[in-house]
């Protein structure tokens, strides 16, 4: 070989040979990584979260007629004690006549006492029947206080709610017959809890 041969060859474009480059960067794997983590994490923690309400609020049951009347029926003590028979009588009547329609089904809230009491001994069937004397005695009551603005002493305004009370007590579980044919639409057939 000449020395000519050694020498580096030069093309009209110019030098072929490049300098060194730096190292490439390569992207590091935890970042990506800790921010799947973090939303896989956050996710399954609203899921629990989610999973745990919705099980609480399906154990919440709704209040039964009877209950609700009761309810009102307690808040009402405040009247007697306030000395408002008017509003009293209101309430009162208001409560009984809802827990009425509510539990047997009977339009009493928009009638009037004797329309209602007429139809309670129209259906001799009706649990409600039985007490149709006591809660004729009561409406009429009410109706004295509501609209003659007939004034009552505290003692008989809360003898009232007492007795609004004891109708309600006495009516707001449903027969055991009634407890039996329901369950046995669902499948099987328990008894009453009183």
């Amino acid at each position: 070989m000449t020395p000519a041969a050694l020498l580096p060859v030069v093309s009209a474009a110019g030098p072929d040979i490049h300098d060194i480059r730096g190292p490439i960067a390569i992207p590091s794997v935890w970042p990506v990584l800790l921010i799947v983590a973090g939303a896989l994490v956050f996710t399954l923690a609203g899921a629990a979260a989610a999973y745990w309400l919705l099980r609480r609020l399906r154990r919440v049951r709704a209040k039964t007629p009877a209950e609700r009347a009761l309810e009102r029926l307690e808040s009402a003590r405040v009247l007697a004690r306030d000395g408002r028979p008017a509003d009293l009588g209101a309430e009162v009547s208001d409560a009984v006549r809802d827990y009425v329609q509510a539990r047997f089904e009977l339009r009493a809230p928009h009638r009037t006492t004797e329309e209602f009491l007429h139809e309670l001994l129209s259906a001799r069937e009706s649990p409600v029947a039985a007490h149709s004397a006591s809660l004729g005695e009561f409406l009429a009551a009410c109706d004295l206080a509501k609209f003659a603005r007939f004034a009552i002493d505290p003692e008989h305004m809360l003898a009232m709610i007492d007795a609004a009370e004891s109708f309600v007590r006495a009516t707001g579980a449903p027969p055991a017959a009634e407890i039996r044919r329901l369950d046995s639409t669902a499948g099987h057939v328990e008894e009453a809890r009183t």
